[in-house]
């Protein structure tokens, strides 16, 4: 298992993300080996899949 990234709401984590995406988008990877941690609770995070072509 990656890191694990502690934040004290949604809203933070949400910052976080944005800011990341903007700074660090090469780096950031597929965020598979990282654990999300809001408020003591894990959270699996739901990653949009491209539906073009898709029935």
């Amino acid at each position: 298992m990656g890191k694990k990234l502690h934040f004290k709401s949604k809203k933070s984590y949400n910052k976080w993300l944005a800011w990341n995406y903007e700074h660090n988008r090469k780096e950031m990877g597929d965020g598979r080996n990282s654990t999300i941690i809001i408020r003591g609770k894990k959270h699996k995070v739901k990653h949009s899949k491209n539906r073009k072509g898709r029935k």
